[in-house]
């Protein structure tokens, strides 16, 4: 037996989510969610023919993981995450965002200093003049007019699978994608109606 491979998954709102997969078997495929990475919930169960499951009624705002398995959960495939978008409302009164750390951990200051050097050496001699940097956070991207940022540069050095666009009213925001040299990554999850440009 093959777990299926290439799994990918996207937020596609602040409620739903979408797997999609490559599969050569001829077994059903049962998708595994965890709303922690240590507890699973089987979700449902395909035939072998699906490659692709949309996921619905989720939180918004939330971090969830999938896994997928073709026998019965003896055997998985890799472990994907994603987080779903989330609404301004949600996040009154926070001017940027930077990653969140559990309560207790005592290597914060190792994290913010790892953080730091991720964006200047994804930048390095590269400007970007009146353009707010927004580095992902597990796959996800959190672009915020709330400072008067309406310039945006990503970077990109992983993968990204949600973008969430907060507090922009009816301007839409430039958004450029900085992907570093011989960096490689896949970009979904962008909200519909907005565009994005990047190099």
């Amino acid at each position: 037996m093959a777990a299926p491979t290439s799994v990918t998954v996207e937020a596609q709102s602040m409620t739903t989510t979408m797997l999609r997969w490559t599969y050569a078997g001829s077994l059903f495929i049962s998708v595994y969610r965890s709303t922690d990475g240590v507890a699973y919930s089987n979700i449902a169960t395909l035939i072998d023919s699906e490659v692709e499951y949309e996921d619905t009624e989720l939180a918004a705002g939330t971090k969830y993981w999938y896994k997928l398995s073709d026998d019965v959960g003896s055997t998985f495939s890799s472990v994907v995450t994603v987080y779903t978008h989330f609404c301004a409302d949600q996040n009154a009164g926070k001017a940027f965002y930077l990653p969140r750390f559990d309560q207790g951990q005592e290597d914060q200051a190792s994290k913010m200093n790892d953080l730091a050097e991720r964006v200047e050496a994804a930048v390095g001699n590269n400007t970007f003049p009146e353009s707010c940097i927004v580095c992902p956070d597990g796959g996800a991207v959190v672009i915020d007019c709330t400072d008067s940022c309406n310039s945006f540069v990503v970077v990109a050095d992983q993968d990204i699978n949600s973008f969430t666009i907060n507090r922009c009213g009816n301007k839409e925001p430039n958004v450029t994608i900085y992907v570093p040299p011989s960096t490689t990554v896949g970009v979904c999850g962008f909200p519909p109606g907005y565009g994005f440009s990047g190099n």
